[in-house]
């Protein structure tokens, strides 16, 4: 049976070697080294010889840019930029790691929002829940497992996420083509060489732009799909009761070192602005105890720390409900930031108050004495005593 949407995606993945291959043959076809390897014409295509010179040099060179592109693209670009992301900073500092560099944070930035691995998330538990009995989660990684399941399911589905992909190939050769080309043109290949460098530039921009957005909208599709898959059958995963016994909560006593003075950060309380609390949250559902601490204290103080230790769990009543919560010992890092953030966050409260984060809030940082001296809670005093005994010399 004629399938379009096969057809298009092979016209496309076609393309992704040969045009790419093409420009590079016309741009240097012109160099009288090129030439005379290539051709006693003149200038080629010129005649049936020249057209399939040109035909079969431009498949050739097309796949080497599309070899180099995806070893280079994928692994040192694509990967890497995708490790400095917001829930990947929550996993490393959950493991008591240091963030990532702030500069790979800032340019991961300006390619995935806040939110981008919830999707990989949700599909990763699936693939070990269904891999791990056969003890294979780490034969195949979780894209590549999504799509091999939605070759045997859901094959139109398949067709959608290679759709992206195929245009992610394209435009990932084209980076190459351009970088080729900040080569070639100091060396003499290129005719009008400081035109085609510099036309080179915004291309190189705006297609490794797009390569990143197509190649992360394919993986997410990917990741769409088998979602909605295990949602609309009677999954195992379904969650269907609540861990009795287990924490519903967990936050951080977070120190930090200031002026040979150490110092415990402490929020005002959403119900009670009066009150000066520890930060803490609600525990997402499949969600680690230990990122859960990480993430809340960033939302609610904007503040990036790692854990050290565990400390004791904390009950208390609100309203008819028992809150559990487990605290940590954190640190804070990447102190060079905190201020400049903190002054940031008051700008932002101040000229653009609707759209800031509505769980930021009012920090302070405080010695111990007089931190517990902002306390009403007995157990929270007590918490910070520990955190105080058990916190590193150095």
């Amino acid at each position: 049976m004629f399938e379009p949407q096969k057809l298009f995606i092979g016209i496309i993945d076609f393309f992704a070697i040969l045009l790419p291959g093409a420009l590079l043959v016309f741009l240097v076809r012109d160099n009288q080294t090129i030439r005379n390897f290539f051709t006693d014409q003149p200038y080629y295509p010129a005649d049936v010889k020249g057209w399939i010179i040109f035909a079969v040099a431009s498949y050739l060179l097309g796949h080497f840019i599309f070899l180099i592109g995806s070893w280079s693209l994928d692994s040192f670009v694509y990967d890497v930029l995708r490790k400095p992301t917001y829930q990947e900073q929550i996993k490393r500092l959950a493991k008591e790691k240091k963030l990532s560099a702030i500069e790979l944070r800032w340019l991961s930035r300006l390619f995935f929002n806040k939110n981008v691995d919830s999707a990989v998330r949700q599909a990763v538990k699936i693939k070990e829940h269904y891999l791990g009995p056969i003890e294979s989660t780490s034969s195949v990684n979780a894209f590549q497992w999504c799509k091999a399941r939605l070759s045997i399911e859901q094959p139109q589905a398949l067709a959608a996420v290679e759709r992206f992909e195929a245009d992610s190939k394209f435009f990932r050769s084209l980076v190459i083509l351009c970088l080729l080309m900040g080569i070639l043109v100091p060396l003499g290949f290129v005719n009008h060489g400081r035109t085609v460098l510099w036309s080179s530039v915004p291309v190189l921009l705006l297609a490794l732009w797009r390569y990143m957005d197509q190649r992360l909208k394919a993986t997410n599709q990917a990741y769409w799909f088998i979602i909605a898959l295990e949602g609309k059958t009677n999954s195992p995963l379904r969650k269907l009761s609540t861990n009795f016994g287990q924490p519903s909560h967990a936050g951080g006593v977070v120190f930090r070192r200031r002026d040979n003075t150490v110092e415990y950060l402490l929020v005002r309380a959403k119900d009670h602005p009066g009150q000066w609390v520890l930060p803490k949250g609600h525990i997402e559902a499949g969600e680690h105890m230990r990122e859960t601490a990480v993430r809340e204290v960033q939302e609610e103080t904007g503040v990036w720390a790692r854990i050290r230790k565990p400390l004791e769990r904390e009950s208390y009543i609100v309203g008819n409900s028992i809150v559990d919560v487990q605290y940590y010992l954190m640190e804070s890092v990447d102190n060079r930031l905190d201020d400049l953030a903190a002054s940031l966050d008051f700008i932002k409260s101040k000229l653009l108050k609707r759209w800031v984060d509505s769980e930021r809030r009012e920090r302070i940082w405080l010695p111990l004495s007089k931190a517990k001296a902002f306390m009403i809670f007995d157990e929270s005093r007590d918490l910070l005593d520990m955190a105080d005994r058990m916190r590193p010399a150095e």
